[in-house]
């Protein structure tokens, strides 16, 4: 179907997610809506392109590993590195409202830092997601060691024992916001598969080539 002129663009649109990175120092944001579990697999073509892929096998609504399901990247038998079997991480996601920019973001949490926020939380009784009652939360990040992997993510418990609701501002942010399994809606097996496939065989002369041939049949 073709477009009006009017609503062109003239170019590939950007996505309309942004995503929060967590800088060094203290980071302040507030989650809002659900927080979407996942494993991820990063899979690295011939080429030395990375792309991401959700392991299939991990249940998001359980948060477990149904070994029953089918899991393309594992019945690919890739290895990493190092040469052992290709593994899942650990990948949970939510959106806040980061207070630095003012947007609602995503925001691909670190392990440790959820677990201590959940442990704080259970032990106050308190809900950091609540529009009324949660709160905003401060992370600091700061560097450990010369190693790009020595980083270390510390939440400021005191932050949890200064409730506020959400602003008026803050709700018109977030007005039309999203579950995000509607963000991010799970591959179907077969779709990964062929996703899978094609990031492997990809080869950038032919790509090239083909783009190529493309342009001279527009008469560019």
């Amino acid at each position: 179907m073709g477009i009006g002129f009017g609503d062109l663009n003239g170019e590939s649109k950007k996505s309309s997610i942004d995503y929060m990175k967590l800088n060094f120092g203290k980071n302040k944001f507030r989650i809002v809506g659900d927080i979407l579990p996942g494993y991820t697999y990063w899979v690295k073509n011939s080429h030395g392109k990375d792309m991401p892929f959700e392991c299939l096998q991990f249940d998001r609504a359980n948060e477990k590993f149904n070994k029953s399901l089918p899991d393309p990247v594992a019945e690919a038998n890739l290895v990493d590195a190092k040469g052992e079997p290709l593994r899942c991480s650990w990948s949970y996601r939510c959106q806040v409202i980061n207070r630095e920019t003012g947007k609602l973001e995503v925001l691909q949490l670190k392990k440790g830092m959820l677990q201590d926020l959940i442990s704080m939380c259970k032990t106050k009784r308190v809900d950091v997601t609540d529009y009324e009652t949660g709160c905003d939360v401060v992370v600091t990040k700061e560097k450990t060691g010369p190693k790009a992997f020595n980083v270390k993510y510390t939440v400021d418990p005191f932050c949890i024992m200064e409730p506020s609701a959400l602003s008026d501002e803050d709700r018109a942010l977030i007005a039309d916001l999203k579950p995000m399994e509607e963000l991010f809606p799970a591959e179907s097996p077969e779709d990964q598969a062929e996703r899978l496939e094609k990031h492997l065989n990809y080869t950038p002369s032919e790509n090239k080539q083909n783009e190529e041939e493309a342009a001279s049949e527009l008469g560019d």
